[in-house]
């Protein structure tokens, strides 16, 4: 198993990581700093990286990725 030397400070917890960057972008998680909103009607989410902003908008609110290859309905998310 591979030495992860870069560990968070932050009060309770015990993450730690191989790469600085990966650390850097952990320790946003323990701000209340989250600058990217989702600006469709009603939806009040807000996230700290532009990434899970950008994976909720399509999830969420794009167009279905998913047909039933029985009935045709769409959804937004795989269902077994």
């Amino acid at each position: 198993k591979e030495p992860r030397p870069y560990h968070c400070h932050h009060d309770g917890c015990t993450k730690s990581y191989k790469r600085n960057d990966h650390l850097k972008r952990h320790l946003l998680v323990h701000t209340q700093h989250k600058p990217y909103k989702c600006e469709h009607a009603g939806c009040h989410q807000r996230y700290y990286l532009k990434y899970h902003l950008q994976r909720h908008i399509k999830c969420v609110h794009g167009p279905p990725q998913f047909c039933c290859q029985f009935c045709g309905s769409k959804f937004q998310k795989k269902r077994f």
